[in-house]
């Protein structure tokens, strides 16, 4: 499929790093607070597509607003 967005964890032996460490790159990144970087992982991961989830079914944990 010409011009398809790949899934980056699709085919590859690295692990997910996991959400604490997201969040914590995310902090480092922005200047800010952990509890900030934390508001802004959730929304992305709300906002996360089907395939997305189906990837990671840990997403699909992550409460709404």
């Amino acid at each position: 499929m010409a011009g398809a967005k790949s899934n980056p964890w699709e085919n590859n032996d690295t692990a997910h790093p996991g959400f604490d460490a997201i969040q914590e790159k995310i902090a480092k990144k922005k200047g800010i607070p952990m509890a900030n970087a934390g508001a802004i992982l959730a929304a992305s991961s709300r906002g996360a597509s089907l395939a997305a989830k189906k990837a990671n079914p840990r997403l699909k944990r992550v409460k709404g607003k």
